[in-house]
């Protein structure tokens, strides 16, 4: 995207990540970062970590 050109989306995406990180025992914040754009954290407990598999099936 071009700077100053309008953002496009719904804005539900953090709202959908919330629900997963959620739902799973985690949180998730973010924050502006100075510089422009966004910084974004999730934390999920280890013994979720643990239960996903390394590949998904295709």
């Amino acid at each position: 995207r071009a700077p100053g050109a309008p953002a496009g989306g719904t804005g539900l995406g953090l709202s959908i990540a919330r629900g997963f990180v959620q739902a799973l025992g985690g949180d998730i914040s973010g924050w502006n970062h100075p510089e422009g754009g966004a910084v974004f954290e999730i934390l999920l407990q280890t013994e979720f970590m643990e239960q996903i598999p390394e590949h998904f099936p295709a």
